[in-house]
């Protein structure tokens, strides 16, 4: 990503060092909460707008009111994918988006693209906004004595072999309803399965739970007031069962908290699925209808929320969050 300064340009850049210093200081405050004030100084606003996909995206810094629209005459060009709904780096048609849009786009493209200091990961089974950054868990430090976070301290888990899962053959009893237990050294929280909307991600998951593929995993990344991430062998945001399968959600689908989807990577087709699951946890966060359904918390929402709090700027965990066993239970 790269970013330019537009409307009274010789103001913006006055100051040299000193702005630039006060910029990245803004930035690293968006990055760390992605619905905190943008505003920098008395005017100047982070606007971003669309760019191709993989690494695009341009931020913009714009002179001009404290508001949440841009005209022509300001001086700032915005766009937002079609519909008005920011997913990632996708290609998308010009249009005015409001500052939450544009927030919730810069943490979904890219941690650093908002001052255009560095470049996006990917790979693999990737995240909602599909892109992932997260370390392997091995490389982090275990908890502490006294968890600030609230959870059991624990040591980060090694790695697990990616791929070697056989895909499932059979679709679940649609007559019946699943749910699953997910245990963590945080807490527990159990998901409704949706069968009906996601029968060969459902399928799939349960099958994996019950082989045991979850357990000694981690949430490699957690980015407070948007999603947590886990279901990754590797720990990376890598890896997965070495399968896909195909949901597509309906074109109404709303991502709110609590619910709870597959994450894919920008090149893959709506609906795809590998093992990798994110938790909703903000209000509104904007996602389009393209990540199959896994369900939605019943129970446990708190624990989530808990979760939800322990991520950095960089979107990763501030201590280990195991996955210690996912139990399914069918009525």
């Amino acid at each position: 990503g790269q970013a330019r300064i537009v409307g009274h340009e010789a103001d913006a850049l006055a100051g040299g060092a000193q702005r630039v210093e006060r910029l990245d200081s803004a930035r690293r405050r968006l990055l760390a909460y992605a619905y905190g004030a943008i505003q920098i100084e008395d005017e100047l606003l982070v606007r971003g707008y669309q760019g191709r996909e993989g690494h695009g995206g341009e931020a913009i810094l714009c002179r001009g009111p404290a508001t949440t629209g841009a005209s022509e005459g300001s001086g700032c060009e915005l766009a937002s994918a079609a519909g008005r709904r920011w997913s990632g780096p996708a290609a998308g048609r010009s249009a005015p988006v409001t500052l939450a849009e544009v927030r919730r786009a810069i943490v979904l493209l890219c941690p650093l693209i908002v001052l255009g200091l560095g470049a996006c990961g990917g790979g693999g089974d990737d995240s909602p906004a599909g892109g992932d950054e997260a370390r392997p868990a091995a490389e982090r430090g275990g908890g502490s004595a006294s968890s600030p976070g609230g959870c059991r301290p624990v040591d980060p888990p090694p790695p697990k072999r990616d791929g070697g899962q056989k895909k499932p053959s059979k679709r679940l009893d649609s007559d019946r309803s699943y749910s699953a237990t997910v245990t963590t050294n945080c807490g527990e929280f159990t998901i409704a399965l949706d069968v009906e909307a996601s029968p060969h991600t459902t399928a799939s998951f349960v099958s994996l739970a019950k082989d045991g593929f979850f357990e000694g995993t981690v949430f490699h990344r957690i980015v407070p007031g948007f999603v947590i991430q886990g279901g990754d062998p590797t720990g990376t945001g890598t890896g997965g069962p070495g399968y896909k399968t195909v949901d597509e959600p309906p074109s109404d689908t709303s991502y709110d908290k609590g619910i709870v989807a597959m994450a894919k990577s920008p090149n893959e087709p709506p609906g795809t699925a590998g093992s990798q699951f994110f938790v909703v946890t903000g209000d509104n966060v904007g996602l389009s209808p393209e990540f199959a359904l896994l369900g939605e918390i019943s129970a446990g929402l708190d624990v989530v929320e808990r979760i939800g709090r322990l991520g950095d700027s960089s979107q990763r965990p501030t201590e280990p969050v195991v996955i210690e066993d996912v139990s399914v239970d069918e009525s």
